[in-house]
């Protein structure tokens, strides 16, 4: 029996994660405060997830988008009315300002981009799992370096 009750602990524990994704009536506010850019040409676009589909760049899955204009190597938005619970964030540089993230001919980034957790590597951003985090309060900041 007591192998039972420890079996059960442990199942429930492996499926917990499951249910952590954004599900809650409960709202937050989060604060992006970007650094890095290179110069204030054109605007930083903030994609925010709560799924890993369409992660990193495609804003048509994207639970909220905000672009804010550049300032002294600096970029600040704030979505506000989130739900508690799973997110991730991509943020790019749009120099040319169409909302695309564009690629050389070798598919290396042309534009500066960033992630929650500061997740990416030669190639650009990073996946959705490594860039998650739980928004589980009111207001909560996320710093975002951008890399070029």
């Amino acid at each position: 029996m007591k192998n039972l009750v420890l079996a059960g602990i442990l199942v429930l524990m492996l499926i917990m994660p499951a249910f952590t994704r954004t599900t809650s009536d409960e709202t937050g506010n989060i604060t992006v405060v970007m650094t890095n850019f290179r110069n204030e040409k054109g605007r930083a676009q903030v994609t925010l997830f709560n799924s890993e589909k369409g992660f990193p760049l495609d804003p048509n899955y994207a639970y909220m988008v905000k672009t804010g204009a550049i300032n002294g190597g600096t970029a600040t938005v704030k979505f506000m009315g989130v739900g508690l619970g799973e997110h991730a964030i991509c943020a790019i540089h749009d120099e040319d300002m169409d909302g695309d993230f564009d690629r050389n001919w070798l598919f290396l980034p042309g534009e500066g981009w960033g992630t929650s957790n500061d997740v990416g590597g030669f190639f650009g951003p990073g996946n959705y799992n490594d860039s998650r985090f739980i928004l589980d309060s009111t207001d909560a900041t996320v710093n975002i370096i951008i890399h070029y």
